[in-house]
């Protein structure tokens, strides 16, 4: 889970809807970066879901399939030529 302000996502936008099944969070994260700010980590949090995933009940080939797309785009948004 993530904790940020208004101001924060003003500045670096929402989650990038091409992006599905965890590597948003990275990219979100790589933006904030990218603006010159740090990313804290509070390991000892804790938070607790009260429901199921909507994603639970969808059978798992076409996640998986939406999830490798989404890696795909994110690896070509953010690759770096050193």
């Amino acid at each position: 889970s993530q904790l940020f302000n208004k101001e924060l996502i003003n500045e670096v936008g929402l989650l990038d809807e091409k992006i599905f099944y965890g590597p948003e969070d990275a990219d979100f994260c790589l933006r904030i970066r990218k603006q010159g700010y740090k990313i804290m980590c509070y390991p000892n949090a804790r938070m607790t879901h009260s429901y199921q995933r909507r994603s639970y009940k969808i059978k798992q080939a076409p996640i998986l399939l939406k999830h490798l797309k989404a890696l795909i785009y994110f690896w070509n948004k953010h690759k770096t030529v050193n």
